[in-house]
């Protein structure tokens, strides 16, 4: 998978989102992805599909830092001092 992104300060929470919105709509359109280690070891009923649900997958991503916070604020903070100078 690629993309052009013009602001590289957010690329991973980019990427990020855009795995999402793909597991996302493929989930919407009724197609089930899981993991290439899944293995179903119980009888379940024809038809059952692990999907996971849009809304709590969104409201867990708000509650998140993004990736670019937890790595790189140190950075940005010497950034701005420097341009205080």
């Amino acid at each position: 998978m690629s993309a052009f992104l013009s602001d590289i300060k957010h690329l991973l929470s980019s990427n990020s989102a855009l795995c999402r919105a793909i597991v996302e709509n493929l989930h919407g359109a009724g197609i089930e992805i899981v993991s290439p280690n899944f293995m179903n070891q119980r009888i379940l009923p024809e038809g059952l599909k692990f999907i996971s649900h849009p809304d709590r997958l969104a409201a867990e991503a708000r509650k998140q830092s993004t990736p670019e916070e937890l790595m790189f604020d140190k950075a940005e903070e010497a950034e701005q001092l420097e341009a205080a100078r």
